[in-house]
């Protein structure tokens, strides 16, 4: 029990390193070796309610994941995404209360209430078009990001995070919902 506690360490200190990097590649990276080290894809997949080919798939495109894959795969490793302000950002007591916003829906695991909470916080933005080009994404898409028919990428929201000043993170889920899986001795 201890050598599996300590590996679930490891892989948040890992998951969690690489999300402060808001480098794409890495998150996935450290992601899809988590999910290696479980007993079985399989497993994995079928507690995610993801299919398999999907699940292998997720963490190796361009784009990355679609959040709620992202969510739903986390939450079986028995992590949940919170939001954290960066090192060095302006207006960290505005920074602060917007990840708290964020990490609250997150933790409700309501889509239509953290869709909400992103596109309030769009909305407060005072010139929309110049945040948009920092997410790299038209002043559009930055209005339609949060309409709740897609799940939006991990690439776009890691880019719409850094525009605000945070970064994703992982915190261990103290009662997980999800099925209990082994890591193996890979």
């Amino acid at each position: 029990m201890k050598r599996k506690n300590l590996k679930n360490f490891d892989a948040l200190e890992k998951i969690d390193t690489a999300f402060a990097t808001n480098d794409l590649v890495r998150v996935c990276r450290a992601i899809d070796q988590t999910i290696v080290r479980f007993s079985s894809v399989t497993e994995v997949a079928n507690a995610a309610q993801i299919d398999r080919t999907t699940l292998y798939r997720a963490f190796r495109i361009t784009k990355g994941p679609a959040l709620g894959t992202v969510i739903r795969v986390l939450e079986v490793l028995g992590f949940r995404l919170v939001v954290n302000v960066k090192n060095g950002t302006q207006h960290v007591a505005i920074a602060k209360q917007r990840a708290r916003v964020i990490s609250k829906a997150l933790k409700c695991e309501n889509p239509v209430m953290l869709y909400e909470a992103f596109a309030a916080i769009t909305r407060q933005q005072e010139n929309v078009t110049a945040f948009a080009k920092k997410v790299a994404i038209s002043r559009e898409a930055a209005y339609r990001l949060f309409s709740g028919a897609k799940s939006p990428r991990l690439k776009t929201l890691i880019a719409y995070l850094d525009a605000l000043g945070l970064r994703f993170s992982v915190s261990r889920i103290t009662h997980a919902k999800k099925v209990s899986l082994r890591i193996s001795e890979r």
